[in-house]
């Protein structure tokens, strides 16, 4: 969800299979089809979506959406067939969500799910990069950007973790990374699963 730029005063938000704008009293379609769902260019109804889960103001007239079933950013991406790919169009795995880099402001930084890495995608060549890929980046999904170093906070797996900017050293916060979910105030989670169900889970 994020601030109209084009109409102030309403807010832009994903409605699983369209993207919508609304000023609280009325909504208007941007783009999608809410009651189905598909891979298709196209305007406003004519486009269709499997699954928008982020999005991202590229410019006051320009959206990038994250489109999770079909595996790509739309405007840019190798749509509908997953991979791990530097490139262009590049390939991704179940990407969630996206943002302008603070830092260099050219490029797009994404969470690549499957992948566990944060990839970048230049915003005019639509070239797709690594920024920083780790085994502790297990299903990442949601990121925030610090305005003033850059570092980047990130949901992955039942933990937060964050990623040093400058360096690209990924380090564990808070929370739990064995895939078990808990409520419990304190310091940092450790558990240690069976090796077993870390197989199965991760296949």
């Amino acid at each position: 969800m994020q601030l109209d730029q084009y109409l102030p005063g309403s807010i832009i938000y994903t409605d699983k299979h369209a993207v919508k704008t609304s000023s609280g009293s009325t909504n208007h379609l941007i783009a999608g089809n809410v009651s189905k769902y598909g891979y298709k260019e196209g305007r406003a109804a004519e486009a269709l979506f499997s699954f928008i889960r982020g999005l991202t103001l590229i410019s006051k007239h320009i959206l990038a959406v994250v489109d999770v079933k079909n595996h790509c950013l739309r405007l840019c991406g190798q749509c509908r067939s997953y991979g791990y790919q530097d490139c262009k169009p590049g390939q991704f795995s179940r990407p969630l969500s996206l943002a302008i880099d603070k830092e260099d402001p050219a490029q797009l930084l994404v969470c690549d799910y499957r992948n566990e890495a944060v990839r970048t995608v230049n915003r005019t060549s639509g070239e797709a990069g690594t920024f920083v890929k780790s085994d502790i980046l297990l299903m990442l999904r949601y990121m925030t950007q610090d305005d003033s170093s850059g570092d980047l906070y990130i949901t992955a797996s039942e933990a937060l973790v964050k990623v040093i900017y400058s360096t690209k050293a990924v380090m564990h916060l808070s929370g739990s990374q064995s895939h078990k979910s808990g409520y419990i105030d304190g310091v940092r989670l450790y558990e240690i699963w069976p090796s077993e169900y870390y197989h199965h889970i991760r296949t």
